[in-house]
């Protein structure tokens, strides 16, 4: 195989175009990532004023639920940008390579032209932060969860207690 030349040209629109998509997907992300995580705080708030501690369960496995979307759609979203850009003519295809990049699997050999094979790091890049960042955001509506929890369980923890002071423990 003969050694490919260096095109700046090609290089610099890659990263320029892959500069913009991942601007969208983490904008995208965020806004979503916010949006989800007011509603979680909002109603895990009510459902403990309500003395409904239960209902921030289902709250929490709601969030993550949507979260996984928020993911999925991304994946989607470079799909879309790789067959509308031609660089990849089979959407199939292009759903299995974004989400090959964008989850840093990896699966799938690099299917882009020469010239845009840039993009496929690019998309892993959007994939890990928004990784990071819905799991930060996960971690931070754990505290809501976990106090839902001794609340559901408090006489239970109580009587624990209690028998351990009649031991003297």
């Amino acid at each position: 195989m003969a050694p490919q030349s260096f095109d700046s040209f090609g290089f610099v629109r890659d990263i320029l175009a892959g500069v913009v998509m991942l601007a969208i997907v983490l904008a995208f992300h965020g806004y979503c990532l916010t949006r989800i995580a007011f509603r979680y705080e909002l109603n895990s708030r009510l459902s403990f004023a309500r003395q409904r501690p239960q209902y921030v369960f289902v709250h929490f496995y709601l969030a993550v639920m949507a979260l996984a979307l928020v993911h999925v759609a991304a994946v989607i979203f470079w799909a879309v940008a790789l067959t509308l850009g031609g660089l990849v003519a089979d959407f199939t295809q292009s759903i299995l390579f974004s989400g090959s990049c964008y989850t840093t699997l990896g699966f799938m050999d690099n299917i882009l032209p020469v010239g845009w094979r840039m993009l496929a790091i690019i998309i892993t890049l959007s994939g890990l932060f928004s990784m990071a960042w819905s799991t930060s955001m996960m971690i931070s509506m754990t505290d809501h969860f976990r106090e839902a929890w001794i609340k559901k369980h408090e006489n239970l923890v109580r009587k624990i207690m209690d028998s351990d002071k009649g031991r003297g423990k």
